[in-house]
């Protein structure tokens, strides 16, 4: 995947985006040595200041550590051993070891028809029945960190409008009132500039970039919840949940 400089998405965004996709396609795996920052520098054709960008986030989110004098190595990552399939720490305790304070907003929720194809293929399910449809904003201090749009097969959690989402864990909710067992989750995450309205709810100015994460719920292996997410820099991806 080549950089592309006359996109609107930050070099260093892009940058970061091959890395990550090299690193959960297997092409770079645990403890393998990543490239010289010269050698990014000449294979993609960016500045050092654009590389050091792109594995200073890499180093946040945990997906490298860096040796000194020997340079920077992937790190070991849960999805690598289970192929993308990863349980998550809930967002709550993970703003709570950011040292913040959490809370969620419950921005939308709605019942209706299901019409966006990309949503069906997720959730195995068919076009024209009815899902639920949730936008919740995750705070820490008050200060949007994340937006998410979640969506779920009506028929299957009826009810699910009566229950409090912006105090309970909504797979607490899922576990305990439709005994879901088994659950684990799969997960894809690229670099993304919001449009208006997510800058907009996530307080961010224009040209910011954040990371877009979509992740498929699955119980027994098979789908029951299809989320995607805006997560701005400051909230580590590796500890996210829904």
């Amino acid at each position: 995947m080549p950089i592309n400089k006359k996109s609107y998405v930050p070099l260093y965004a892009q940058l970061l985006d091959i890395l990550i996709e090299q690193m959960d396609n297997g092409k770079l795996k645990a403890h393998d040595k990543l490239p010289t920052e010269k050698e990014l520098c000449e294979r993609y054709q960016v500045s050092r200041t654009t590389v050091r960008q792109a594995l200073d986030e890499l180093e946040k989110m945990k997906r490298i550590y860096k040796q000194q004098g020997k340079g920077s190595f992937v790190a070991p990552f849960e999805n690598e051993a289970s192929k993308n399939k990863v349980n998550f720490i809930n967002v709550v305790e993970a703003i709570k070891k950011m040292g913040r304070k959490p809370s969620t907003i419950v921005a939308d929720f709605q019942i209706r028809d299901l019409i966006e194809i990309d949503i069906a293929r997720a959730l195995e399910y068919q076009a024209g029945k009815k899902i639920y449809a949730i936008k919740r904003i995750r705070l820490a201090d008050r200060d949007p960190v994340m937006l998410e749009e979640t969506y779920l097969p009506a028929d299957r959690f009826s009810g699910l409008e009566n229950e409090d989402l912006e105090s309970e864990s909504l797979h607490h909710i899922l576990q305990r009132n439709y005994h879901l067992v088994n659950m684990s989750f799969k997960r894809e995450f690229r670099a993304v500039l919001p449009n208006k309205e997510q800058a907009k709810m996530l307080k961010a100015e224009k040209g910011d970039p954040a990371m877009q994460m979509m992740t498929q719920g699955l119980s027994g292996g098979h789908p029951f919840e299809f989320t995607k997410a805006i997560v701005k820099g400051e909230l580590p991806l590796y500890l996210l949940d829904t």
